[in-house]
């Protein structure tokens, strides 16, 4: 059996998807109270359309730039992600942004520390770029 690829970005989509039928199915079968529909809950960690940031039950709001940052980090999660490839995405020229992005990371990073248990952490490789551990 051969499965199709769904982007990283589809996921998500799918998931939501994927919770509407089971509440769907709940209400069918009788549980029109959502008791049952507890034990579906799903939460992404990062929806980068809704622009917030989930670890252990609590939440950040970001600006569209650092949600950005986050999506591209995250879908690189353990990889260096270079300079020049985010001011690509935040469409940004290299030889003249690269303070106002290191600034963008400052932001997203003080973010994402405020959580009393961060599940990720940014590093900085010194000329280079950016890693996203955890």
């Amino acid at each position: 059996m051969m499965y199709e690829t769904v982007p990283p970005a589809g996921i998500t989509q799918i998931a939501d998807q994927l919770l509407d039928v089971v509440n769907e199915l709940l209400e069918i079968a009788g549980d029109p109270s959502g008791e049952a529909a507890e034990r579906f809950s799903y939460e992404a960690p990062f929806r980068a359309e809704m622009r917030r940031y989930h670890a252990n039950g609590e939440f950040v709001d970001l600006s569209e730039i650092e949600a950005k940052i986050l999506e591209v980090l995250l879908r690189n999660r353990g990889k260096l992600v270079t300079k020049t490839q985010l001011c690509q995405v935040l469409e940004l020229d290299p030889e003249r942004q690269e303070r106002n992005l290191k600034s963008y990371v400052y932001r997203l990073k003080a973010k994402l520390n405020r959580l009393s248990q961060p599940d990720v952490t940014i590093r900085p490789i010194h000329g280079a770029g950016y890693v996203l551990s955890g």
